[in-house]
């Protein structure tokens, strides 16, 4: 797997933005996001269309692994983004959330 375009956000919860090419597949993976937590943990998201449902947000995936699956590419794409998030950058470490 390779990390491409890779782009850190430091406005908000989005931490950076990126694509992902899995070469075994011939697969490009475009605009993924690894956002934090109010917790401080965080997660790389897929693409997903914002709807309301009543006085809820919500998002529609469009595509997802498995829970069993998705552990393990969690994983593996943290770090390889490891290399792109340095500790030189005091917003990465230190941003605090809306919520």
């Amino acid at each position: 797997m390779e990390i491409q375009n890779f782009k850190t956000n430091k406005n908000d919860n989005v931490v950076a933005s990126f694509d992902l090419y899995i070469a075994n597949w011939g697969l490009y993976l475009r605009s993924l996001r690894l956002i934090r937590k109010k917790d401080g943990g965080e997660f790389i998201s897929f693409p997903a269309r914002k709807y309301e449902d009543g006085e809820e947000t919500k998002y529609y995936k469009y595509y997802y692994f498995e829970s069993s699956k998705n552990e393990a590419f969690q994983k593996a794409v943290k770090e390889l983004l490891t290399p792109f998030l340095k500790e030189d950058q005091p917003e990465y470490k230190q941003e605090e959330l809306p919520f």
